[in-house]
């Protein structure tokens, strides 16, 4: 048996209220969109897949390693945007137009360490929370939304980044649900 799972950042209640805002703001279109529940959003630190569950504590070894050698730092969510482009938007997103260099670090020291796990570098990373699945495929409706996220301004936000955390997700009939398997704190 395996365990779905992924390394995140969790964010703090405050900023994931003022996130379930933005989607109220973002709902106004018609486009078909599957929203992410306010209490599931989180930035993506690297997601695993699949992974064996008798290794949760060798995962929280390596991120140990990784976390006590990190410090602490503010993040600050003060944009929106979409993968892969504005003309076909699959993901609706929040994020930062200023990625601090500690979360840089992190994530570099975090997908360096996986390596000895068999996963791959990645070659780009963009810390964002997802916010919404688009399901549309109409174009004038995508163009709308396309539209409101581009004219929805954030107010920003900004959170302590004090840990990551391995999160295993079960994908059910009614979306996902998350449960931490560890948080281990930074310096």
């Amino acid at each position: 048996m395996t365990m779905r799972s992924f390394f995140c950042l969790e964010l703090d209640q405050a900023a994931k209220d003022h996130l379930a805002d933005v989607v109220e703001t973002l709902k106004q279109t018609d486009a078909r969109v599957r929203w992410v529940r306010p209490e599931l959003v989180h930035i993506t630190m690297k997601f695993l897949g699949d992974i064996d569950p008798n290794q949760i504590m060798d995962y929280q070894s390596l991120a140990q390693t990784v976390a006590k050698a990190r410090p602490s730092f503010r993040l600050k969510l003060d944009k929106l945007g979409v993968f892969p482009n504005f003309d076909k938007p699959r993901v609706v997103w929040a994020g930062t137009s200023n990625v601090p260099t500690p979360l840089t670090e992190l994530h570099s020291s975090l997908d360096q360490a996986l390596v000895e796990f068999g996963f791959r570098r990645e070659k780009y990373y963009t810390p964002h929370a997802t916010l919404g699945r688009v399901k549309e495929s109409d174009r004038n409706l995508l163009s709308n939304l396309a539209k409101q996220i581009q004219t929805t301004s954030i107010r920003p936000i900004t959170f302590k980044v004090d840990g990551i955390t391995l999160m295993s997700s079960v994908l059910g009939s009614d979306g996902p649900s998350y449960t931490p398997a560890f948080h281990v704190p930074l310096k």
